[in-house]
């Protein structure tokens, strides 16, 4: 059903026809590089971590009602954690971005 939804409703359906319409052809798209993805996710994540172990266990986030800093603490102190992991998001994001289409060397 979604499908059908997709040849018949979208501005993009001539070209969904033509690929289902042409399957035994060979479609190339060139590699890119897996590394640089790669290498700023886990430096995103190990950030990311780093920060919920620190809220777990330095006392500067305090103990909420429901324990350790990571759920509770201060209303500020948890609205910047979140602020950072957004803007961590959009880094991660406009870096790939940015490489994938040549704005950037990759590695």
């Amino acid at each position: 059903m979604f499908l059908f939804y997709i040849l018949l409703f979208t501005e993009h359906s001539h070209t969904i026809c033509a690929s289902l319409m042409f399957q035994n052809d060979t479609f190339y798209v060139k590699a890119g590089s897996l590394a640089f993805s790669v290498i700023m996710y886990t430096v995103t994540a190990c950030v990311c971590i780093a920060m919920l172990m620190a809220r777990r266990y330095l006392p500067i986030f305090g103990e909420g009602e429901i324990g350790p800093g990571e759920l509770g603490g201060k209303k500020s102190l948890k609205t910047a954690c979140a602020v950072l992991f957004v803007i961590l998001w959009f880094f991660y994001v406009l870096m790939s971005a940015l490489e994938a289409y040549g704005h950037i060397e990759g590695v």
